[in-house]
């Protein structure tokens, strides 16, 4: 940037952009105008120039002035930046730019009074973002995951509280007591909440592990079950159910009260699939068309490992009469390939879903479930090697019977 430069923006007036700050600024006005350029597309902020361009310049030490603008930029922004700072001589008085480009670790805030403050940039002012806005900030952390993302319609209070209680006192081993005073906490900690503005909302892993009917508050939740009576889709529907509840069961004692999302879609399978009877020795038993421990990985990890950014469609479970397929919306995250995850390579895109269902015993947080329980158990009763389809916008698993 240049003086040109600089003349150029007074004489256009602020924009969405470009901000007129005079000396007189608080610390707190300044840092708000930082963090509003940082959650959006940046911005310039000319520091000695009153709200109608008037240039009436800075007095004193330019150097110490821009210090203070870096411990403003330090303390007060949340995460902290570096702006980068240049001081120009206009009509003969002093002003300093402060140019702030768009953030990367999104979003940025401001602490005050134990609250937690997000600005954005609309037009020529600064605001406080929504609920809804934040979430969407958050959403666009290239850092954070996506399953700590805030559900901002869907309160703490609204998550079904027995589950929670269950895993901390049942699974976790805290006392009572100790739950009962620290619930909020805990909940934070574990990142099944966040705090927006005054309120705490669950986060996307908090509403679809505990949440009530979670497609109601997340669009993308949810598994769409259907069995046709042929190969494909052009044959009768024989049965079909949206499964819209936790991901994880209601237990107590070790016992299941209420299933969850994942056993629910194995008993739509078992409903929809016949028995197969072996021999043990002089016992005839019957066993499930597909193995039990394959239907669990193959819906876990649909469940688990979705993209959950993708709104617009849950994930299907498909019964056709030569084969089951599993299709989760959203395409291998990183670098995994399918040879990769045949080998047991894993990437874990929510981890705090993962983190849960491990403590479950869903997973084994090991990367081995494709190769031993999906390929290895399937190959065991003769049937084809399971399909694995990474289409760019789905994935797909095709576990395929005897031919």
């Amino acid at each position: 940037m240049n003086s040109d430069d600089v003349k150029a923006f007074i004489n256009e007036g602020e924009n969405s952009h470009v901000e007129f700050k005079s000396e007189a600024v608080s610390n707190e006005e300044l840092a708000i105008v930082m963090i509003a350029f940082l959650n959006g597309q940046g911005g310039v902020i000319l520091l000695g120039v009153e709200d109608d361009g008037t240039i009436t310049g800075i007095e004193g030490s330019l150097d110490k002035k821009m210090n203070a603008i870096n411990q403003i930029a330090h303390n007060r922004v949340k995460p902290a930046i570096i702006p980068v700072l240049d001081s120009f001589i206009i009509e003969n008085k002093a002003i300093i730019s402060i140019t702030v480009e768009t953030g990367i670790q999104k979003p940025y805030y401001l602490t005050k009074n134990e609250k937690t403050l997000f600005y954005i940039r609309v037009g020529t002012t600064c605001r406080l973002a929504s609920p809804e806005q934040i979430a969407v900030l958050y959403a666009n952390h290239p850092s954070v995951h996506y399953d700590v993302s805030p559900v901002p319609t869907l309160l703490l209070k609204y998550l079904d509280e027995r589950r929670i209680r269950h895993y901390f006192i049942e699974l976790k081993k805290l006392t009572e007591k100790y739950y009962k005073d620290k619930q909020n906490t805990l909940c934070l900690n574990t990142r099944l909440a966040i705090k927006l503005t005054d309120n705490l909302v669950a986060t996307l892993a908090g509403g679809l592990l505990f949440g009530r009917e979670p497609s109601h508050f997340i669009p993308s939740a949810g598994i769409r079950c259907a069995a046709f009576e042929g190969e494909n889709k052009d044959y009768l529907v024989l049965d079909k159910k949206f499964i819209d509840v936790p991901i994880l069961p209601y237990e107590h004692n070790g016992v299941i009260i209420e299933d969850g999302m994942i056993e629910q879609a194995i008993q739509f399978v078992e409903r929809n699939t016949k028995k197969r009877s072996i021999m043990q020795g002089i016992k005839r038993i019957d066993q499930s068309e597909y193995p039990l421990e394959t239907l669990r990985e193959v819906i876990t990890n649909a469940l688990i490992h979705r993209d959950y950014s993708l709104y617009g469609g849950q994930i299907q479970l498909l019964i056709f009469s030569d084969r089951l397929e599993m299709r989760s919306p959203g395409k291998l995250p990183n670098t995994l390939t399918i040879d990769m995850i045949k080998e047991g390579a894993s990437y874990t895109r929510n981890p705090v879903l993962m983190k849960f269902a491990e403590n479950y015993g869903y997973v084994e947080h090991l990367g081995m479930g494709i190769p031993e329980k999906i390929i290895k158990p399937i190959l065991k009763l003769g049937y084809p090697e399971p399909e694995f389809i990474d289409n760019g916008y789905e994935f797909i698993v095709i576990l395929r019977k005897k031919l």
